[in-house]
């Protein structure tokens, strides 16, 4: 029998936090730190990757059929769909054995490969981590910007380049966030937002094309600490529209592209409580905006008064719309309609007559593809679902016929074993949807079976069901998947998203809770059998759940996660914790932080048995730092009563990476595949411990 490996275990240092509700003792508040991290941490986190390295060492034979399992499902050279875009087709193609994409364009749609853009293979030489942001074609169609990010912390270098002759400028812009860019119309002026100390957008800089960065101008600064800027040019591409949020508030302010040294003109000045998005039309402004209409209407202004607003699109109740595209002679609009997803059509004619683009019934993503053309024949869409590889649509506006361009191949793959579907689960008053997926031919539903459930119901982003084919090494193993979509989320309208944040921030937690006991009440699986899985404030909801029913699921996979609330929302100093104050709440009201500590994992570990873990954290993350689950692990570890040969509980850092895990697809692959392994092996761990070599 191999020699049993020791967990990590943390130091113990006594800090005294004096809250709004009295003093609060926590033993790992040292590895609260900013880069670079003290000794002391590293060392604790390299224990930490040693110990579960270990583990997956032992079931190196699984991780590697599940990572070519993916890799053979993968067609590894291929295109995407190319789009029109100016006198050129715009595409992107991997190829074999290459980690990263390759950005080209030709004159028709079967040359869109022969000129390349930009080659991330080539830039991501010698880093360890690489994350193409921005990649803004300049109107001329001369000149291509694009930012890159070498350490996952997010802090972006833009570069400037002549496509034609590879010609490089020698201009670097700094601490750039790729919230949007903006060329101004001739192709000479470049707009970006940069950075301050909390990773927070929140200047906006004028670039002159062939000068150094030292002579670029600010245009704009954000004072408000709950604000974060945006810039983009308008499809028409005759405006540069920068808005300035928070999380319920924002402000936008117009210059005409081709008079890039204008002064901003505003729109509309910010008002507590109400968003607006301003689009051209071409002869008006389109506003998206909630005022007076809880799931946004849309209005038009002339551009002379852009603040004068007329209805044009009342608000519909239970039909949330989120998005629009504006065009010379139409508007497509994106909303949520009963949990889905659906396009509208508004033609720019007296009536403003429109028209629903139907898809298929079984729950899926519907989405805008590439549509940079003012004036184009036809709209590109994209759509996919839990059983369904995404395709790319075109659909004409004089037939109102979609057909396919190109979908995404999975090779060895008989897609039709596959079927998904939607059951609603109730929790307290409302009605909870839920999307599964399963293989026909190795699921058995006359009994319960093993089961992964995935959620994530904050900031009111919407999971829409998305085909995955890492997913299918699950499905052939046995394994059904459940999408649940909890309120706070934005799948059933904006009122889903208000009853799941601030003081019903634990209706997120009730809502997936509720629906694990319906998916084993019904049969689906038992606790014995499920296991559940989510990221960043979807790690909170995992952590939140297993804390509140450790009883209920057989293991947990927490990436990312959120977990320490309270001592969080009190620490200004963190990347981007005042503007979160909207969505989460400030704890110095006493109000607030009685009832986030209700919640928060970290305050709520206490000593009891708990699921097979696997955790996750990125060394450079600017979203969720290492030390939030880093601290929750090591009380975990502390507390936990179970065997960890039976229940292990396995934290790994990436040590060259931030808050989205590892770069490059490959390495993605091994990641995922590793992840995958633990969910397959926590149920032989929990069967038989004699062989383990966890200690």
């Amino acid at each position: 029998m191999e020699e049993a490996m020791q967990q990590p275990k943390a130091e113990k240092i006594e800090k005294i936090w004096q809250r709004t509700t009295g003093e609060f003792v926590d033993h790992y508040a040292w590895m609260t730190h900013k880069k670079p991290h003290p000794p002391q941490m590293l060392k604790y986190l390299e224990e930490e990757n040693k110990y579960s390295n270990a583990y997956f060492a032992k079931h190196e034979k699984l991780t590697n059929q599940i990572f070519n399992e993916i890799k053979t499902r993968t067609k590894e050279t291929d295109i995407s769909c190319p789009y029109p875009d100016g006198d050129y087709y715009y595409t992107s193609r991997t190829e074999e054995g290459k980690q990263y994409e390759i950005h080209s364009r030709g004159k028709t749609e079967e040359e869109a490969t022969q000129q390349i853009i930009v080659d991330e293979n080539e830039l991501a030489k010698s880093h360890d981590f690489f994350d193409l942001g921005t990649l803004e074609i300049s109107p001329n169609h001369e000149r291509v910007a694009y930012s890159v990010d070498i350490t996952g912390d997010e802090n972006y270098f833009v570069y400037f380049k002549e496509i034609d002759s590879g010609h490089v400028y020698p201009e670097k812009l700094e601490k750039s966030f790729p919230s949007g860019a903006a060329w101004s119309a001739d192709s000479n002026y470049f707009f970006y937002t940069k950075q301050d100390d909390q990773n927070r957008p929140y200047q906006l800089w004028r670039h002159k094309i062939g000068e150094s960065a030292e002579k670029d101008v600010l245009v704009f600064e954000e004072d408000d600490e709950r604000y974060y800027l945006e810039v983009e040019l308008s499809r028409s591409q005759k405006y540069i529209i920068v808005s300035t949020s928070s999380i319920k508030t924002n402000e936008v302010y117009v210059l005409p592209s081709s008079s890039p040294l204008s002064p901003l003109v505003c729109v509309r000045k910010r008002q507590q409580d109400v968003e607006y998005w301003v689009h051209d039309w071409g002869t008006h402004f389109i506003i998206l905006t909630n005022e007076n209409a809880v799931n946004f209407r849309i209005m038009i202004a002339d551009h002379s008064t852009p603040g004068e607003w007329k209805e044009l699109i009342k608000e519909e109740k239970g039909i949330r719309i989120t998005s629009v595209r504006c065009f010379s002679s139409l508007m497509a609009i994106l909303d949520w309609h009963k949990g889905q997803q659906r396009i509208r059509i508004v033609h720019k004619n007296d009536d403003y007559t429109q028209e629903v683009i139907n898809f298929k019934e079984e729950p899926h993503q519907l989405s805008f593809y590439h549509n940079p053309l003012f004036s184009p024949p036809s709209l590109l869409l994209s759509s996919q679902s839990l059983s369904s590889p995404s395709a790319v649509y075109s659909y004409d506006f004089e037939t109102k016929k979609s057909t396919l361009k190109k979908q995404k191949e999975i090779l060895g793959v008989e897609l039709e074993n596959y079927v998904s579907e939607r059951i609603w689960v109730d929790s307290d008053d409302v009605s909870v949807p839920v999307d599964l997926v399963y293989s026909t031919k190795v699921i058995d539903r006359q009994t319960p079976n093993k089961l992964l459930m995935y959620g994530y119901g904050s900031y009111e982003i919407s999971v829409p069901p998305r085909f995955s084919a890492s997913r299918l090494s699950l499905l052939d193993r046995g394994f059904i998947y459940a999408l649940c979509h909890p309120r706070g989320g934005g799948e059933m309208g904006r009122e889903w998203y208000e009853e799941g944040k601030l003081l019903k921030k634990k209706n997120t937690f009730n809502d997936f809770i509720a629906s694990a006991k319906h998916l084993v009440k019904t049969g689906w699986t038992t606790p014995d059998l499920l296991v559940i899985r989510g990221a960043s404030a979807g790690g909170l909801l995992i952590g939140s759940s297993v804390t509140m029913e450790p009883d209920l699921f057989h293991a947990a996979i927490a990436e990312v996660p959120f977990v320490d609330v309270v001592t969080t929302m009190y620490d200004k100093t963190i990347p981007l914790t005042a503007n979160e104050w909207e969505e989460w709440g400030d704890p110095n009201d006493a109000e607030v932080e009685h009832y986030q500590k209700s919640y928060s994992p970290y305050d709520n570990t206490v000593a009891r048995n708990y699921p097979s873990l696997y955790v996750t954290a990125g060394i450079n993350d600017m979203r969720v730092s290492v030390h939030e689950p880093a601290k929750w692990v090591a009380k975990l570890r502390e507390l936990a009563t179970n065997n960890p040969k039976t229940h292990p509980i396995l934290f790994r850092t990436e040590m060259a990476g931030g808050h989205f895990g590892p770069s490059g697809r490959y390495e993605e692959w091994k990641d995922e595949a590793r992840t995958l392994t633990f969910v397959v092996m926590s149920f032989e761990s929990s069967s038989s411990s004699s062989s383990s070599c966890m200690g």
